[in-house]
């Protein structure tokens, strides 16, 4: 326990200081529509330190999460996202790419949430009908009516909201009513599984349906094999993002695809 604790409170030190040295990048993991076109990423932090090395997100997150930091991160990700989309929207062979970005439940619960997005996307001079903002059913412990205003007004702002995750939490009909959602993504625990067990498929395929009713894009994540793409592909699925297409790539390796 004390291990842990000491590590938490060494990583916690050094994200502070890595947020200055400019040691957080982001890699881009493709997502590709039924026809393998590539239409969109999801942009992912990954954060590489000088001494300690790679520390992969599952290991920081939840640390920047209880710290608060992830306040300061999150605007560096949707600084750095913006940045990537100016660049993309001068080149004709990159300007359709829709670019996703996690967004905490922290951040969206600030009071300035709205308007610090609002200034960045303002700034970076994008087409924000290419900026999706992806978050977890967690921003929904907040006050719901004050959470689905801010996300109206962004809306109204020209940005969109993605739900992700969609089937491991609360999932609720009354969230899809009420918050102005334009899509959902299955998570990948439904779809690891989706070929050789039954209530995978079935859950899969009502993920699908709902969306659909609901008039929402659908995407799958963890597509791993041609027989996922298959599956998904027969029951409509709208995108698709995996380790089938590609792994999180640098955005160097991302350009060459493009």
């Amino acid at each position: 326990m004390q291990k842990k604790i000491d590590y938490t409170t060494l990583l916690e030190k050094e994200m502070r200081h890595s947020l200055k040295t400019h040691n957080f990048v982001l890699h881009y993991q493709p997502q590709y529509d039924s026809t393998n076109q590539l239409v969109a990423a999801e942009a992912l932090i990954r954060w590489y330190h000088p001494e300690l090395g790679i520390i992969r997100p599952d290991d920081f997150i939840p640390i920047a999460e209880d710290s608060n930091l992830i306040l300061p991160i999150g605007n560096w990700v949707l600084q750095e996202a913006c940045e990537q989309l100016n660049l993309w929207q001068k080149n004709s062979k990159q300007q359709h790419i829709k670019l996703s970005i996690n967004v905490s439940a922290k951040q969206i619960w600030q009071k300035d949430f709205v308007q610090d997005v609002k200034n960045i996307v303002t700034t970076a001079n994008i087409d924000k009908s290419k900026l999706i903002l992806e978050i977890t059913e967690s921003v929904l412990l907040g006050d719901i009516n004050e959470v689905a205003q801010k996300l109206q007004e962004l809306v109204d702002f020209g940005l969109s909201f993605s739900l992700d995750d969609f089937g491991t939490g609360y999932s609720s009909l009354g969230y899809l009513k009420n918050l102005p959602i334009s899509e959902l993504k299955i998570d990948q625990s439904f779809v690891r599984d989706l070929d050789t067990n039954k209530s995978d498929l079935l859950m899969v395929k009502s993920i699908i349906a709902l969306g659909k009713n609901f008039g929402l894009s659908v995407v799958a994540e963890g597509v791993e094999t041609q027989c996922h793409f298959n599956l998904l592909k027969d029951l409509y699925c709208d995108m698709y993002q995996g380790y089938y297409f590609n792994r999180p790539l640098p955005i160097s390796e991302f350009d060459q695809l493009l």
